[in-house]
């Protein structure tokens, strides 16, 4: 059957190029927007950053060693959206729209949501108490720098939200739950510096989707979510310039490249990589660079390979 016949003997339509490309273009906007409303709605667990996740594990499983960035798979998404047209054959431009809408809906909604795993706490101590020398400044008084440990989860596919600790001296801490002193993993201290400081609160950033953080470990394929924890430890330095991270990646090859990618409102988004070794690591400094360019827009030219 010719495109633009309708079924039971209606009239037919005779549709030229200028007509298929209305309705491609018609289809592609009902994928953009049904990304957008995805991105917006389900937020850090958006279909569209798994999506990305697996044309990346797809290049290079083909031995292409390029990760497309967003833009690419919106692209890509789009041109379905306009070839569908020629398969579900819609006869106007309203169709059109729906008809690449409700397809990306559909695939959105069978898409699982990836929010990477916790980040565990650091070899040695599984809770607060077992912290040592952070609640207290040289001078041996308490300090007043914010602590967080933990959390409960906010559900919905948001980060979790860590409560501040209480401040005691470093010598009164119990230390009950003192792990093996065989080593796990790399462990490493993430220290993430902010110029300009953050715009906000970090629970209140993390709940809007304006602070966010991926920590990858190739050797084992996991991704971690930077801001939900199972034990990795917080503190909050010089008012809002400084988020110190305390964790212990799994692993167990001597040597590995750790992945991080952090976004804040306010700052360009950054993708940095370090090489961890078994055991302690110490700090790892990552400078945030202060942009004016909106989140929403700086995420579509990255690549979301973990």
């Amino acid at each position: 059957m010719a495109y633009g016949i309708p079924k039971y003997g209606q009239k037919a339509a005779n549709f030229g190029l200028k007509d298929y490309a209305g309705l491609g273009i018609a289809g592609s906007f009902g994928i953009i927007s049904a990304i957008m409303a995805d991105m917006r709605q389900a937020d850090d667990a958006s279909a569209l950053f798994v999506i990305n996740k697996w044309v990346a594990s797809g290049t290079q499983l083909l031995g292409v060693d390029y990760n497309l960035p967003l833009y690419g798979v919106v692209l890509g998404l789009m041109g379905v959206g306009a070839a569908s047209v020629f398969y579900f054959q819609p006869v106007t431009m309203r169709g059109a729209y729906a008809q690449g809408f409700g397809i990306l809906a559909a695939l959105m909604t069978l898409m699982p949501s990836d929010l990477g795993v916790p980040l565990d706490a650091p070899d040695g101590y599984n809770d607060l108490e077992e912290l040592p020398d952070v609640h207290t400044r040289l001078d041996g008084q308490a300090n007043t720098d914010l602590v967080y440990a933990g959390g409960s989860s906010l559900g919905m596919g948001f980060t979790d939200m860590l409560q501040p600790a209480v401040y005691q001296p470093a010598q009164a801490q119990p230390k009950q739950s003192q792990r093996a002193a065989a080593t796990t993993g790399y462990t490493v201290e993430l220290v993430i510096k902010f110029p300009n400081g953050l715009k906000r609160e970090m629970n209140t950033m993390m709940r809007a989707g304006t602070l966010r953080g991926r920590l990858h470990n190739p050797a084992t394929k996991k991704t971690y979510n930077i801001f939900r924890s199972s034990g990795a430890v917080m503190h909050v330095h010089d008012g809002n310039s400084e988020i110190h991270i305390s964790t212990t990646v799994p692993g167990t090859k001597e040597n590995t490249v750790l992945w991080v990618r952090l976004e804040a409102a306010g700052y360009a988004i950054a993708v940095e990589s370090f090489e961890a070794e078994l055991g302690d690591n110490g700090a790892w400094a990552v400078d945030m660079k202060p942009s004016k360019v909106p989140l929403f827009v700086q995420r579509f030219g990255k690549s979301y390979w973990f």
